[in-house]
C-alpha cells in the first residue's frame, strides 16, 4: 500500500518523486513509477477479495484515479494548460484504458490479466 500513499497528496507518505507528482509537476508519464503503483493495487486486490474495502484504501485509489483521468481530459483540451510531454496519443489511450480496467477490476474484485493489454507491467 506504500506506493498508493506515495501517490496520494493528502497524507504524510506523499512523495514528490511519485508517479502522480511527476505527472502533475513535470507533465511526464513515468511508467516505471506507474508500474509500482499498479503492482500495489494488484497486491491489495488479493487481500480485498476476502475483506470489505476500507475507506483508508478506497479514498486514495479513487482520488488518484480521478486525478489521472481528469488530467488526461485536460491534455486533450486545447484550452487547458496541462499537456503531457512524453507520450503519443495512441500510447496515452492504451495507458488510460489499462488504468481504468485496473481500477475497475480492483473495485469489482476481478483484476484484469496483465497480458491482455497493449502495454505490460513488468512487475506483475
Amino acid at each position: 500500500m506504500i506506493n498508493i500513499l506515495k501517490n496520494f497528496p493528502h497524507c504524510d507518505e506523499f512523495d514528490e518523486n511519485s508517479f502522480t507528482s511527476i505527472w502533475h509537476e513535470k507533465c511526464v508519464v513515468n511508467l516505471d513509477k506507474y508500474w509500482e503503483l499498479e503492482k500495489d493495487i494488484y497486491d491489495l486486490s488479493k487481500i480485498q477479495i476476502k475483506e470489505n474495502i476500507s475507506r483508508e484504501i478506497a479514498w486514495p485509489i479513487t482520488r488518484i484515479f480521478s486525478f489521472i483521468m481528469m488530467s488526461i481530459q485536460a491534455h486533450y483540451n486545447p484550452n487547458d494548460y496541462f499537456s503531457l510531454k512524453n507520450i503519443k496519443d495512441i500510447d496515452l489511450h492504451n495507458f488510460s484504458e489499462r488504468f481504468q480496467c485496473v481500477i475497475e477490476g480492483f473495485f469489482s474484485g476481478n483484476m484484469p490479466d496483465n497480458d491482455c493489454f497493449e502495454i505490460i507491467n513488468p512487475l506483475l
